[in-house]
């Protein structure tokens, strides 16, 4: 797996705001941006600053980017068959067959395969909204580890302006990005009390550097969704059988995970299952972020 892209680039499905602050680059996928964007409404320069340097003046690449959130925009946002039929009509570079409701999520999965294929987006990490990913079906390979009762930022009121301007420093944005990338650390040989410093280190430099810039945080939990193939291709996770002495999946093994703490926070290992896993299925990474209320509810069953 590519360290450089899971350092460098994010695609983004849900809040640019924050992928930007930790990531060189933003494939914006905001469905509600990319549906204004394609319909004449919104400008692309800010999509255009934040994407990779290479693909900025890809005119073709934009073009892309937009149709495709076009087309998650109505696959996430229309259940009405009619709403949706009418709305998959208009788009023009559709085929027939491709609005076919039998067709339509294949075609999207194709097309989203043939994008990352064309621009070296194969192992770009995702950010995905909360409301996409469930713990309600257990039944699958992808596992999430969520930090819990960590201070992020919070991007609600920042403005652009402010954003672009932390961008310029290197050094705060590698702090931000060391905390979010917390899971592929390579701990192996490493004491639990040295996982849990350098994690807890990982933290508060991420709130010194939210503090130094003025940026608003809140307590939230992070979380990142894992494929089981990632999970065994490297130090991905490694971290999580040294702080509970014993193998990832042993964790896994009960119906409701487990939860590990570390000094003031925690950390929750759980299977979760991605809405849309069946259209993304070869990037690796997906990260997601909720209010640590929401989690019991999103958790728990029925």
């Amino acid at each position: 797996m590519s360290a450089k892209f899971l350092s460098d680039t994010i695609i983004d499905f849900d809040d640019t705001k924050t992928s930007a602050l930790y990531f060189d680059g933003v494939i914006d996928f905001t469905v509600s941006q990319a549906f204004e964007k394609w319909h004449g409404h919104a400008k692309l320069a800010i999509g255009r600053k934040l994407a990779p340097a290479a693909l900025q003046t890809n005119d073709e690449f934009m073009t892309n980017l937009a149709r495709l959130g076009v087309l998650f925009y109505i696959c996430e946002q229309m259940t009405d068959p009619e709403e949706r039929a009418e709305a998959l009509q208009g788009l023009k570079f559709l085929t027939d067959y491709d609005r076919d409701p039998k067709n339509f999520e294949l075609f999207i999965a194709s097309y989203f395969l043939y994008f990352v294929n064309s621009y070296g987006l194969t192992d770009a990490p995702v950010q995905a909204p909360a409301k996409s990913v469930s713990g309600r079906e257990i039944i699958t390979e992808d596992v999430a580890l969520t930090l819990l009762n960590a201070k992020m930022i919070d991007t609600t009121n920042c403005s652009w302006e402010q954003i672009l301007e932390f961008r310029k420093d290197e050094e705060a944005r590698q702090k931000l990005r060391k905390l979010r990338l917390f899971a592929y650390e390579n701990y192996a040989g490493k004491s639990e009390n040295f996982v849990k410093e350098d994690i807890l280190q990982k933290i508060e430099e991420a709130e010194e550097t939210a503090s130094r810039w003025g940026f608003e945080t809140k307590v939230t939990a992070m979380s990142m969704l894992l494929t089981s193939k990632t999970l065994a291709s490297g130090a991905a996770g490694s971290f999580v059988s040294i702080l509970a002495g014993q193998p990832l999946a042993a964790l896994l093994s009960g119906a409701g995970g487990a939860i590990i703490e570390a000094g003031r926070i925690g950390l929750e290992i759980t299977r979760r299952r991605y809405a849309l896993r069946n259209i993304i299925k070869d990037n690796p990474v997906m990260y997601f972020s909720y209010a640590e209320s929401k989690l019991r509810s999103k958790c728990s069953p029925d």
